[in-house]
């Protein structure tokens, strides 16, 4: 939008060294401001009628949610201007923020028109809540960059006189209050300089936590109560994690609360107790003696333990059969009600779930050494002590439980297994329509649903159920591999568990599904091991998983770039909601996400952990990159092992060459930065064939004629082919013959750059001018040029290559 466009004007001035300190730049500051401050406003709306702005939207936009999709990126843009503003100019942007809160405060609440006015009720469309939602982003904002500089603080009794009006601020109204608790959690900061007002903040977000509306019961909650009451145990895990210290001596108090709401099982939801749970658990760190937190963690994961490891949970976890009939997958649909024990035994799997992640996740040993040493955290002499978690005594004997619940649901996508489901959930496995829409990018229908029930259809119900446990059973045994230490990678036979239970049947996982797993387990897995256990752990994991995905890729990208093919020719467009582009979608996103564990796997590092390595690798001019120093990052102790390992490093470089043929140009450029540091170690490990080194120079040039329109990605190519050619021709010949089966090249180019490189005072920016010369001719075009006939010569090339480097790998593996 043009607003959006202003403002990412002002941005670039804001941000500016000079132009931000210029004086008349600065005297518009308030004015910009107060722009801010208006544009925060969600109104505007084509199916509204409550701003002179409604008219355009109506021209501009055929929906509400086209609408709201440019408003949500306008107002991230003013939010960072805001930050960028608090900055240069804390005084100013806060005492805007202080009196439109004050204004608020004491203004009364127009609800204006809508299906909640007659009940005396705020909607999404109400003029108060309007303001109240913009004042508290705006305040918000503020609020994170107030504090960060040293200068003047004068404005802090400001501050904590607006959290005193704020926290005496009383309101019935859900969405409203919803609001207030946004604003007096961005106020935290002042606690710091009167923590005497803790208690009363306590108080209010309790509150909040137990509200309710008249005749509104645990079951009949409307959405926005719901939303509030969350919201409140939300602002208290906070709070606790960002002032534990102020925390700790309200501990008891705390503990009392959450112990006297729990009493009441007409009080908490699920998801409202273990948020409370997770807000304990985070102070009681603060303990700082290992005894003190081991005993209160199993105090909170005895309800868990004797549900978790009761018969009934394990005859269930068994096998798929028992597990489809414990939870109604083989039964008829019904809805929620006390006779729907499916539903009721769901719910027991969920709360162990979120209850042993939540422990997990939040259960930590003091960071500083010698506190650590002094509260039991850790074992083991001088030289070879360990950090010991808490919680990993009372959370390890429920991992064995967890693998076999995860190897039954993995079975579950068995065909024999496929036909036991009900007529009612045989799509119960697919993604749920918001997965859908998350994976394709589109925003959700923006429906005001804050007075409703919000009503769930048993099959919505059970696919949300199956995605709970995999995703955050994933989850538990990654933050096992970051939260328990030591520990967990020492358990006997670990990595035998995991290929037996979860790697061997990765192959059953829909693409979806396996992008989970990686994400949510494999990544933190490898990354959190121990250098002393990688051999042992990492290793086998790694063997029968790269082999897996590298199958499966493989498959996946035949067929898409079949059909990029096939679009390119037809110059036809496919439906970008159909479920071809989903799959299509889900399976980039699946690439990308093995790539950066591979990543992970040969240097050591995530994928933005390196920015400028990557920047390097972007610049246009390649005569900038000299050959002394290519910009590749080398392998890790880790990466030299795994590609010293003949049976494994195989399945890992086809991937990698691989992907300069998939349609995919993120996948590529990943695909360019990796592929050198390995085939430097199978040089130096003497495992590189004559045909092998063939068929990897034709993968890159094949990239380059797939990907080179893009100017990154074609700098990046040319960097590493000239970069291979020039280190490589020597030791392999047939470099060379591969530069010949160029179409219409220039042989004496060829000859010319020879002779280039075999001078030791040659220019390093002549060699590459000559060697981009020679490759110019199969550079990559648009798309509509990408599939055509002149491509002929590196598809056929790379089908001879492909099938021999396999051949060979495999050979000499």
């Amino acid at each position: 939008s043009l607003r959006q466009m202003i403002y990412t004007m002002w941005l670039i001035f804001l941000r500016h060294p000079i132009a931000s300190k210029d004086p008349v730049f600065q005297s518009v500051l308030p004015m910009l401001i107060q722009c801010g401050t208006v544009c925060l406003h969600k109104v505007g709306f084509p199916s509204h009628s409550n701003s002179v702005s409604c008219d355009y939207s109506r021209l501009e936009f055929d929906t509400d949610d086209e609408f709201n999709a440019v408003l949500s990126c306008l107002r991230v843009s003013v939010v960072e201007s805001i930050r960028t503003l608090t900055l240069m100019v804390p005084k100013l942007t806060f005492s805007v923020a202080s009196a439109w809160l004050t204004e608020l405060l004491n203004k009364p609440i127009d609800i204006g028109t809508g299906a909640d006015a007659d009940r005396g009720i705020c909607n999404l469309s109400s003029p108060s809540f309007i303001s109240w939602d913009a004042c508290s982003v705006f305040l918000e904002a503020v609020m994170s960059k107030l504090f960060v500089g040293d200068g003047d603080k004068s404005f802090v009794q400001e501050g904590i006189d607006l959290l005193h009006k704020a926290l005496a601020y009383q309101m019935q109204d859900p969405l409203i209050l919803s609001a207030v608790l946004s604003c007096i959690s961005g106020l935290f900061p002042f606690l710091n300089y009167t923590p005497q007002t803790l208690p009363q903040v306590l108080e209010k977000i309790f509150g909040a936590v137990v509200f309710n509306l008249p005749g509104q019961t645990k079951s009949t909650r409307s959405q926005a109560v719901k939303n509030v009451r969350v919201h409140a145990c939300s602002v208290l895990v906070k709070i606790c994690k960002n002032y534990p210290g102020l925390l700790l001596p309200e501990f008891r108090h705390l503990y009392d609360s959450v112990k006297q709401l729990d009493s009441d099982r007409e009080q908490l939801s699920q998801m409202e107790k273990i948020i409370l749970i997770e807000a304990l658990i985070i102070v009681s760190n603060q303990f700082h003696d290992f005894a003190r937190q081991a005993a209160f963690i199993e105090e909170v994961i005895a309800p868990v333990k004797e549900l978790w490891s009761s018969e009934d949970f394990n005859k269930a976890f068994s096998s798929p059969e028992y597990f489809m009939d414990y939870v109604g997958l083989n039964k008829a649909a019904v809805e929620p009600s006390s006779a729907d024990t499916c539903g009721i035994n769901r719910s027991h799997i969920t709360y162990c779930i979120n209850t042993i992640l939540a422990v997990i996740k939040r259960s930590q040993w003091p960071e500083d050494y010698i506190v650590a040493q002094r509260g039991g955290f850790i074992i083991g002499g001088e030289g070879c002590s360990v950090l010991r978690n808490p919680a990993t005594p009372y959370i390890s004997p429920l991992l064995n439980n967890l693998m076999t619940l995860l190897k039954t649901t993995c079975s579950l996508f068995k065909p024999e297994y496929l036909h036991l489901r009900h007529i009612d959930f045989v799509r119960a496995y697919d993604l749920t329509e918001h997965d859908k829409l998350n994976i394709l990018g589109i925003p959700p229908v923006s429906v005001d649903n804050s007075d409703s029930l919000v009503y769930r259809h048993p099959l919505e119900r059970m696919q949300i159920f199956i995605s709970t446990v995999f995703d955050y059973g994933f989850h538990i045994l990654g933050n096992a591999s970051q939260c328990l230490g030591s520990e967990f990678y020492c358990v006997p036979g670990l990595s035998k568990v995991i290929i037996e239970n979860l790697i061997v049947n990765f192959k059953l996982l829909p693409d979806f599904r396996a992008k989970t797993f990686i994400r949510n387990f494999i990544k933190p897995f490898i990354q959190c091991c121990p250098k002393g256990q990688c051999s042992t752990v990492v290793l086998p994991v790694l063997y029968i998983l790269t082999s897996d995905i590298l199958q499966r890729l493989s498959e996946r990208w035949l067929i898409i770039n079949k059909r990029v093919e096939e679009e390119a020719q037809s110059e036809e467009q496919s439906d970008p909601e159909s479920q071809e582009i989903l799959e299509e979608h889900v399976i980039r996103q699946l690439t990308r996400e093995y790539l950066e564990l591979l990543v992970l796997v040969l240097t050591g590092k995530s994928v933005n952990s390196d920015v400028k390595e990557e920047m390097a690798m972007e610049d246009g001019d390649m005569g900038k990159q000299t050959g002394s120093n290519p910009p590749f990052k080398e392998l890790s102790e880790l990466g030299v092992m795994v590609v010293g390992t003949k049976e494994l490093f195989p399945s890992i470089i086809m991937c990698i060459i691989n992907g300069f043929s998939w349609a995919d140009t993120t996948v590529c450029h990943r695909c360019t930065q990796m592929l050198w540091p390995v085939v430097k170690q199978i040089v130096a490990n003497n495992d590189m064939s004559e045909e092998a080194a063939s068929h990897i120079f034709v993968a890159i040039l094949t990239g380059l004629q797939l990907h080179g329109e893009h100017e990154s990605t074609q700098s990046c190519l040319l960097t590493l082919s000239f970069f291979y050619y020039e280190t490589l021709r020597q030791k392999f010949p047939s470099l060379t013959q591969v530069l010949h089966k160029i179409p219409d090249v220039n042989v004496n180019l060829i000859k010319n750059l020879e002779v280039e490189l075999s001078s030791r005072t040659g220019q390093e920016k002549k060699k590459k001018d000559c060697f981009k010369k020679i490759v110019s001719s199969i550079i990559g075009r648009s798309v509509s040029d990408r599939f055509r006939s002149w491509m002929k010569w590196s598809l056929k090339i790379w089908d001879y290559y492909d099938s021999a480097l396999r051949s060979v790998l495999l050979n000499r593996a």
